[in-house]
């Protein structure tokens, strides 16, 4: 679980969806995909595609590290991207429909990228 009030619906999806910690990365992902989901006319190919290449530099990071460390072991590029897809989205259709302070707060952001997109 995640312990952030702001990010608790995130939390309950990923425990209801048993999204993978995956090497530590799925913070990573969740960040990735909120910020993919405040993007004005985000497509979800797109999201992917960004998602294969970050999962690459993560991985090359990785590589840095002892090939028995725990978390180069655990870490999956497919499992990271995967994980961003769906977060995305969740982030995605979750803005729609819900009041929470997070879904509230990224549509915020989303609307103050599209009045800058405008101008």
């Amino acid at each position: 679980m995640i312990d952030n009030r702001v990010l608790k619906p995130i939390s309950e999806f990923i425990v209801t969806n048993k999204l993978k910690w995956n090497g530590q990365s799925l913070m990573i992902s969740v960040d990735v995909a909120l910020t993919y989901a405040v993007i004005p006319n985000m497509e979800l190919a797109e999201v992917e595609k960004v998602s294969k290449i970050y999962a690459k530099v993560i991985n090359l990071r990785l590589t840095g590290t002892d090939k028995a460390h725990p978390i180069r072991k655990s870490y999956d590029m497919d499992v990271f991207v995967d994980n961003t897809v769906k977060l995305f989205t969740y982030a995605k259709n979750e803005m729609l429909l819900r009041d929470s302070p997070l879904m509230t707060g990224l549509r915020a952001i989303q609307n103050e990228l599209a009045g800058t997109e405008e101008e």
